[in-house]
């Protein structure tokens, strides 16, 4: 969470069950892709976790 991952290759990285939060910063359009793949985790407001299959709906984090 909070990590500022904007040049990180993620290309073929396992990203399932990573936690994340709207401090952290995602490569190009990774964000989008993350969004629509994450669940709130539960744990805390504002976490969320990326589940294993993409959502149908994004999910909205405050940027």
């Amino acid at each position: 969470m909070g990590a500022d991952l904007s040049g990180a290759k993620l290309e073929g990285a396992l990203l399932e069950g990573i936690l994340w939060d709207d401090t952290t910063v995602w490569p190009g359009n990774w964000e989008t892709l993350v969004r629509r793949a994450s669940l709130p985790s539960g744990a805390e407001q504002g976490v969320f976790i990326v589940a294993a299959e993409p959502s149908d709906t994004a999910v909205h984090a405050e940027a």
